[in-house]
């Protein structure tokens, strides 16, 4: 019994010291290398927020239906939010997108732009859009001597004017230039050029998307750190020859850092792939893994599930639910002793899951340990108060042991469902 206490203690004095960590971490937090606010583009300097790949045969036989699929993979410790794809299948010749057809879209936008001044609209073309016409017209004024200029530019930078004299302009934005600058976050601009009024006027947005031979939009669903996502077109190969394609995948990473700081920023990268229509049927499976990060962060979520089960086990075996405790003690010899043999378990595997976890996928970050570092530091006074129980029995506390070990218990599966809840990936789908 004397070593079972003696390896409790240590037990116990590290939960006691992990807990209180989460208490002291904004001032350790200044001495370590995390990235603070407004630094994170030093932080991520050559960060690749996902990994793409693609899983298709390199060769089919013509005539036949085949899956052509993209793995998203997120091999970091961030989250990355609205994926999507985006399949160009233009250069193509040979493979059609199955049950695609074309679709047209409008949107109109009024407003009113001071004389001299520039009134700004923000605006997101469908993904797959493959040609869209902007249309400015306003009222021509005294004498008809308004004048408006329209002007888009794209969040990467490109620019679009159309400055002509009086107040009908137009900006067409094709193909090719959507492929290069995306479909979100276009700005919109109506400059008054002359005039002595205020002009009121009437933005007309056209767009076309999708097609059969030509560009299909996909979204995804959030992915957690060492998750994936996998996005499918299903294609027909209609005459035999070599077809090239091109694959847009994108999506907004959210990362914590000290202090509990958030900030998103957007990526898109694109790749290419080559099928040949032919005779044979060609196919590889590709390694979609992200080896030992993705394994300790499975191993992880399992020691998560296997501290709470654990925990609450331990508690209903203390007969923390009176109306239980009878049918417990006739079902289950030594039900005390194996209260305090679960509680060890629990315990032990909520330090794994820390190490595991903080080695791993979250290294570098403060993500969950605010709320799972108080909830081991509850567990850890659980472990202490039923431990040292003949100890304080011998104090003047002794006549509110129990009810502090029971509110102490309480205490803790409270904040462990709170954890859950808030920090789990599990539940993660909840917005919490």
């Amino acid at each position: 019994m004397g070593r079972e206490k003696v390896i409790l203690f240590v037990v116990v004095i590290m939960a006691i010291l992990t807990g209180a960590s989460t208490f002291i971490s904004p001032v350790v937090s200044t001495f370590l290398p995390h990235a603070q606010e407004g630094e994170c583009d030093e932080c991520h300097d050559g960060f690749e927020p996902f990994e793409i790949v693609l899983d298709h045969s390199t060769e089919v036989p013509a005539g036949i239906s085949f899956e052509f699929k993209v793995h998203m993979v997120n091999g970091g410790n961030h989250e990355v939010r609205n994926p999507y794809a985006v399949l160009d299948l233009r250069a193509s010749t040979g493979l059609k997108l199955e049950g695609a057809v074309e679709g047209e879209g409008s949107d109109d936008i009024s407003g009113s732009v001071s004389r001299g001044g520039t009134s700004s609209h923000q605006y997101d073309l469908p993904m797959g859009t493959i040609s869209a016409v902007i249309a400015l017209s306003g009222n021509s004024g005294i004498l008809g001597r308004n004048d408006i200029d329209l002007r888009v530019t794209s969040q990467d930078g490109g620019s679009w004017d159309s400055d002509g004299t009086g107040v009908t302009e137009e900006v067409v934005l094709s193909s090719d230039e959507l492929k290069d600058h995306g479909f979100e976050g276009y700005t919109i601009e109506v400059i008054h050029s002359n005039g002595l009024l205020s002009v009121d006027y009437t933005l007309s947005i056209e767009y076309v998307f999708g097609a059969g031979g030509g560009i299909s939009p996909l979204e995804g669903s959030t992915i957690g750190p060492g998750d994936s996502y996998t996005f499918t077109w299903n294609l027909n190969s209609d005459q035999k020859g070599e077809n090239a394609m091109v694959v847009e995948v994108g999506g907004s990473v959210y990362y914590e850092h000290s202090g509990s700081q958030t900030d998103s920023e957007t990526y898109r990268e694109t790749i290419s792939a080559d099928i040949s229509v032919g005779d044979d049927y060609v196919y590889s499976s590709p390694d979609i893994g992200v080896s030992f990060t993705r394994g300790m962060w499975f191993v992880g979520r399992v020691l998560g599930f296997l501290t709470a089960t654990s925990f609450i086990a331990s508690a209903l075996l203390g007969g923390i639910v009176r109306p239980i405790k009878p049918w417990l003690d006739r079902r289950i010899k030594n039900r005390k002793q194996w209260h305090c043999t679960v509680s060890y378990i629990a315990i032990f595997s909520a330090i794994v899951h820390l190490i595991v976890l903080y080695t791993g996928v979250y290294k570098g970050t403060w993500v969950g340990l605010y709320l799972g570092g108080g909830t081991f530091l509850l567990m850890a006074l659980v472990a202490a108060t039923g431990s040292f129980r003949r100890f304080i029995e011998t104090t003047g506390f002794a006549p509110h042991w129990r009810r502090v070990h029971l509110y102490l218990t309480i205490g803790v599966i409270i904040s462990l469902l709170i954890h859950i809840l808030y920090n789990g990936s599990t539940f993660s789908f909840l917005g919490f």
